[in-house]
């Protein structure tokens, strides 16, 4: 027993430190081994909902030395695809990734997200985050995180475009994925012409919380053969595409096409929420497409420098669009187009 002044500290009984909970974690009373489990078991708790599955555990550091095992951070893999290739496909595996991670993907240097319902979670804060940067400079080698496993999650992970006009290195093309609280930057002299592409196999896919802010300034100039946008909606031609939600995100640049376009396909039950769209490029659109979606539009933030309908393009539409803001440094004539109809 410690005594301090008139304190005292007695080492903690086993009835409190062994807390059981409503689901198979407990507290065993060492933090190390058994952090998360108690992390888990108060969130059960609580009723957050967060989603963590139950399956095991492996762990990421790109600076760790020890066995490489991946069962502990000390022996944890160096890379993300180590990891995956550790898990069991609808276990419900999770894979930590130590803050100050680093990793480039290139043509020699990939990552398969490949393993249904996989949880990865980044650890850390702002730029200490895992950082994964895109590094390839052909286009023909550009989706270099093809998430095409149902229900993978990725959670606090930072991304860094550095190539010139790299074109899709994330592309989500299986059912379920979220892509959550991430980040999105660019180098200063490249910028991204599409950072996420959904496929008509993303069926139920969320971005959300996501923020893309461009260092890119309203001057630069994108070829009409590379449009720019942080989400494009890319089914392949009479592809039907369900139940996408693009939620509480922040983003910001000269897109050259929009910030969000839907590009092809029969997209149904979409919901666009929440978010905020500041297209910088005179030629930039919000959101872009909408004829092609039905679904909502709803309670989100525009802001546009075109001077004429630069929030929402589109000849018609089939989306309820509901409680948007809109705001433009060049006096839009309008909110939509004059022919929409919707």
């Amino acid at each position: 027993m410690l005594l301090i002044g008139s304190l005292s500290f007695a080492a903690m009984p086993t009835s409190v430190y062994n807390q059981k909970f409503p689901n198979p974690y407990n507290w065993t009373g060492n933090p190390q081994d058994d952090m998360l489990n108690w992390a888990k078991g108060v969130e059960s708790v609580m009723g957050l909902g967060y989603g963590v599955g139950t399956g095991n555990i492996y762990y990421v550091d790109s600076a760790a030395t020890g066995s490489g095992t991946g069962l502990s951070l000390a022996d944890a893999k160096t890379t993300l695809d180590a990891a995956f290739n550790l898990c069991t496909a609808s276990n419900g595996d999770v894979i930590i990734v130590a803050q100050g991670t680093t990793g480039t993907f290139n043509a020699s240097t990939t990552c398969s997200p490949d393993v249904i319902g996989v949880t990865v979670l980044g650890c850390g804060n702002g730029t200490n985050r895992p950082t994964f940067t895109f590094a390839t400079a052909s286009l023909a080698a550009s989706n270099q995180l093809d998430i095409s496993a149902n229900g993978i999650v990725f959670n606090n992970i930072r991304f860094v475009g550095n190539v010139s006009m790299l074109a899709a290195p994330i592309k989500i093309s299986a059912a379920g994925v979220k892509l959550l609280n991430c980040e999105f930057t660019d180098t200063a002299a490249s910028p991204t012409v599409r950072w996420i592409t959904l496929t008509e196999a993303a069926d139920n896919a969320v971005v959300a919380g996501c923020v893309y802010i461009s260092p890119i300034g309203e001057n630069v100039a994108y070829a009409a053969a590379t449009p720019m946008s942080f989400v494009s909606v890319s089914p392949t031609k009479a592809s039907l595409l369900n139940g996408i939600s693009i939620i509480g995100n922040q983003m910001s640049g000269a897109f050259g096409t929009a910030g969000i376009s839907f590009v092809n396909g029969s997209i149904t039950n979409t919901l666009i929420y929440g978010n905020f769209i500041e297209a910088s490029g005179s030629d930039s659109f919000s959101i872009k497409g909408i004829e092609s979606a039905t679904g909502f539009v709803k309670d989100n933030s525009f802001v546009t420098s075109r001077a004429d309908y630069g929030f929402v393009s589109g000849t018609s539409c089939k989306m309820a669009l509901i409680g948007n803001s809109c705001s433009s440094n060049s006096s839009p004539t309008a909110f939509l187009n004059a022919s929409i109809k919707w």
